[in-house]
């Protein structure tokens, strides 16, 4: 009879332990939590580090009000979001303001992320399976990448999604390293370079669509693309498209009803237009398409 009553007792434990380290599916921070509480709506904690911390994969982290609550990592699927109306900020003076782990599914919404002369990157993608970057706004580094993202094998489906973001004064907006992924609905202003495409092992495949780039020296940068760059829509207006094709390469660009600045091209690359583009300074070799 005692060890019955033992093994129940020591089963009652266990439960109640396992109660207490339960995940949260929707987890919360604010201005007034603390690292402390249970990171839920009614008992927010006050950072992102925490509040992930405490969220089950697949789950969600919201921002409740204005803030700033600190550079984070993301290791699980989870969606970190800004409520409307919060100005939910970022700010990382160096290093990175956000870094997303490999094989995971994460969308981050509606954050401001700011940066100094020291930061590296606003959000460093190192192999996500999916990210998804919606509705915020980067700024500030003058010495950094608003995104960068590296893929490890590229599938056919895009795997870093970005749309209606800001980039304001970064050295590089977006910056694909041997990955794929779009760009849709953005705009970049005084960046120097907006978007940077670049594959050497893999194959690049990139849209930019529906984006304007403002003030920036280079608005599209295409070096050594193994793979294609579509651009559709887009103004790139005081900005040039450079294509840099090497040995090995060659860099395709589709282009669509776009108004660019200037147009530049060298080495081995097939600009592949559709006849409906407006270019002020041509200085690259177009190959006309049909409109079907």
């Amino acid at each position: 009879m005692r060890s019955t009553q033992l093994t129940a007792l020591s089963i009652g434990l266990f439960l109640v332990a396992m109660s207490g380290v339960a995940l949260n599916n929707r987890s919360a921070v604010s201005i007034n939590g603390l690292d402390t509480n249970a990171c839920t709506v009614a008992a927010p904690c006050r950072t992102f580090t925490t509040a992930l911390s405490a969220t089950a994969s697949g789950g969600e982290v919201v921002a409740l009000d204005s803030a700033g609550y600190g550079p984070f990592a993301i290791a699980q699927d989870v969606t970190v979001v800004g409520a409307p109306g919060a100005h939910a900020a970022i700010t990382a003076l160096s290093g990175d303001a956000i870094d997303v782990g490999s094989g995971v599914d994460a969308t981050i919404d509606n954050l401001t992320i700011v940066g100094g002369p020291m930061s590296l990157r606003g959000i460093r993608d190192q192999g996500a399976a999916r990210l998804h970057v919606t509705r915020c706004f980067i700024t500030g580094l003058s010495a950094g990448t608003g995104i960068q993202t590296t893929e490890t094998s590229p599938g056919s489906q895009p795997a870093t999604l970005i749309d209606h973001t800001t980039f304001d004064f970064s050295f590089l907006g977006v910056d694909f390293a041997d990955s794929t992924g779009a760009v849709t609905s953005c705009s970049f202003n005084y960046d120097f370079n907006a978007v940077n495409v670049e594959s050497v092992t893999d194959v690049a495949d990139v849209s930019i669509i529906d984006s304007t780039v403002n003030g920036s020296q280079i608005g599209v940068n295409a070096t050594g693309v193994n793979g294609i760059v579509r651009i559709l829509r887009c103004s790139l207006a005081n900005s040039t498209l450079v294509v840099e094709g090497s040995a090995g390469h060659t860099a395709f660009l589709l282009l669509h009803d776009n108004y660019f600045e200037s147009v530049t091209g060298t080495g081995q690359y097939q600009l592949l237009s559709y006849g409906n583009n407006a270019i002020r300074n041509l200085t690259a070799t177009l190959t006309p398409l049909p409109l079907q």
